[in-house]
């Protein structure tokens, strides 16, 4: 599936995948997103769906729907791009989305990032081929970025070409916007001879380092137990003998496992608590929506019950409604598959006295910090299974999502996707959508 904006990066990108497609016998669609800012958004999607049809490709519009905030408008309207993006990839079945990300564009981001400081991971930029960045809409979707070594006026010159015609998006000139603040300092940059080709070897450089990390990282988290009731663990030993920046990752990507958030706790922030943990000055803390703790020897792990319960005796977490027959998403950790109406899930919070005696005494035999957090079943305010402790499991069928939020983060093994393990057989690079680098139009490689 192609992103289509309509402009001249994602056109370019349709119309060099298009005989790339035919060629392997690849299903190709196009789903543009109107994001509804603008005064002639809608023109501007028919106009990509109409464009993206006269190719040869399906085409499907999807509006973003409902109020726009009025602060952080292109952060929130990034957000929304990406979640209908998910959806629209997993109702045509698709796994793969490419995208038109240019080497332009990957300059842009690692300049971005380097000013405002943080973990050096950020100079490596966006990947070629990586995981969709939503966590768990997101789950076994790879983005793939074809153009990402092509420079925007070459891919503008292939589209003069073949007469093909792009939109220029007006907020390309808007100096509100960070982006085009730092698109304009390239330009100047590249006229005093420093080219943002420069910039995009960095981001490679760092990105074979940051492959290297996770790779340590990986084998580190190959000692770690993670239970399906929902909590981890992992020697003490392992961290502790581990070089500091591996320790740091593999905290990282433990915590994000079982916390189930959309984002891992910020990577100075994980090394630190590793150094706390593995030295001595910490025997218990809570980072990134997880509550970790040391015990016999060992690092512990779980979903921090005070994020899902609160203050109060009641849930900081919404009841989540559930269709027969329809997975659903819970809390990040888990995906539900209710086997009959009428069910909600919840945390089992509080709840415990109303479990009959033997769900109570399994209850019993699990950390008891992470009891709390644990999924139920409610029929109106009665619990009507807990399907980890074996009460009523048979209404609904549940898989723990921590190995695939490992595999996500590349910290694990990879889990396939619809259709297996390279199902689509998908370009790496625009040089695999034509074949030859330089037999469509001179100038599209670096």
């Amino acid at each position: 599936m192609i992103a289509l904006s309509g402009g001249g990066d994602s056109m370019a990108l349709a119309r060099l995948a298009k005989p790339w497609a035919d060629a392997s016998g690849v299903a190709l669609r196009a789903i543009i997103i109107d994001h509804g800012l603008a005064p002639h958004s809608a023109d501007h999607a028919e106009f990509a769906a109409t464009a993206a049809r006269h190719m040869g490709l399906d085409a499907k519009i999807i509006g973003w729907r409902g109020e726009k905030p009025e602060t952080g408008v292109q952060a929130a309207a990034r957000q929304a791009r990406h979640a209908l993006i998910a959806d629209a990839a997993r109702d045509f079945k698709a796994s793969i989305i490419l995208t038109g990300h240019t080497l332009d564009d990957q300059a842009e981001t690692v300049w971005m990032r380097a000013a405002r400081g943080g973990h050096w991971r950020a100079l490596a930029g966006m990947t070629r081929r990586g995981p969709h960045p939503l966590w768990p809409q997101g789950r076994e979707l790879e983005i793939v970025r074809p153009l990402l070594d092509s420079r925007r006026d070459a891919l503008r010159a292939c589209l003069q070409e073949g007469e093909i015609s792009w939109i220029e998006d007006p907020a390309n000139e808007n100096a509100r916007f960070e982006r085009i603040r730092i698109r304009g300092a390239l330009a100047r940059l590249e006229t005093a001879g420093i080219a943002p080709e420069r910039l995009a070897l960095l981001a490679d450089s760092a990105r074979r380092l940051a492959d290297r990390e996770d790779a340590g990282a990986a084998a580190i988290l190959t000692e770690a137990e993670f239970r399906p009731e929902g909590w981890a663990r992992i020697p003490l030993a392992v961290l502790r003998d581990a070089p500091a920046p591996l320790a740091g990752r593999a905290l990282q990507g433990l915590i994000a496992a079982v916390s189930g958030q959309a984002h891992p706790p910020a990577r100075d922030r994980a090394d630190q608590a590793a150094e706390a943990l593995t030295g001595g000055e910490a025997a218990s803390l809570t980072l990134g929506g997880a509550l970790l703790w040391l015990d016999g020897g060992a690092l512990h792990a779980t979903r921090d019950s005070g994020a899902v319960l609160g203050r109060s005796d009641k849930s900081a977490l919404p009841p989540l409604p559930l269709t027969l027959d329809n997975p659903a998403d819970w809390d990040g950790r888990y995906q539900i598959t209710a086997r009959e109406a009428g069910l909600t899930a919840a945390p089992l919070g509080r709840n415990a006295s109303a479990l009959p005696a033997a769900a109570r005494n399994r209850l019993s035999g699990l950390p008891e910090r992470a009891r709390a957090t644990l999924p139920v079943l409610m029929r109106g305010a009665h619990i009507a299974a807990a399907p980890l402790l074996d009460y009523n499991a048979g209404l609904a069928g549940l898989d723990y999502l921590a190995p695939a939020r490992l595999a996500h983060m590349r910290l694990g093994a990879k889990t396939a996707g619809p259709g297996g393990e390279g199902r689509s057989g998908a370009p790496h690079s625009d040089s695999e959508i034509r074949g030859e680098r330089r037999s469509l139009k001179p100038g599209l490689g670096p």
